[in-house]
């Protein structure tokens, strides 16, 4: 009879650890996702790039503690050639054709699925200078929500600014 009852409590437990493990885990993001590009050739974070010379870039997405170089970038505004450099992954090569460039950023939606964005009438909350949001009277949202979908990603950034320069 003591067995029974232990083996039930053990069931028991089980389901209910198994259960809270299956629980969404939501992240209330507390920052506006940043970008960041790294330019290969160099090693180094760069915003501004030599017009009419392809040079090979790499991207990455922050969302707080979330950080991932699996996206896709776009071109949103101004002249650029931004292609996909197939020989690395997550390589694009950047050549500007212009002094100002705005570029959008889509990710993995189920990367960042249980990630939370604050909302204030029905609007994503503002952010300061430094990009921590605005929480206050916020409610929270998932990404997905908030964000433009599109099949299986989700648009972070819709419009990051980069810039040309001419070079010698």
């Amino acid at each position: 009879m003591v067995s029974r009852i232990s083996y039930c409590l053990c069931l028991v437990l089980v389901s209910v650890v198994l259960f809270s493990m299956q629980l969404p885990n939501d992240y209330q993001l507390k920052h506006a996702p940043k970008l960041t590009v790294t330019e290969l050739d160099f090693g180094t974070e760069a915003v501004t790039f030599c017009m009419h010379e392809g040079v090979k870039i790499r991207f990455k997405l922050t969302l707080d503690d979330f950080k991932t170089e699996d996206v896709i970038v776009k071109k949103s505004k101004g002249e650029v050639d931004l292609k996909t450099w197939e020989a690395e992954t997550f390589t694009y090569l950047i050549n500007p054709k212009s002094e100002a460039f705005e570029v959008e950023v889509w990710v993995k939606t189920k990367d960042v699925a249980q990630i939370q964005v604050p909302v204030v009438n029905g609007e994503l909350a503002d952010y300061d200078v430094s990009g921590a949001f605005d929480t206050s009277n916020a409610k929270w949202k998932p990404i997905s929500e908030v964000y433009q979908v599109d099949g299986d990603y989700v648009k972070v950034i819709s419009n990051w600014k980069l810039y040309g320069r001419i070079c010698e």
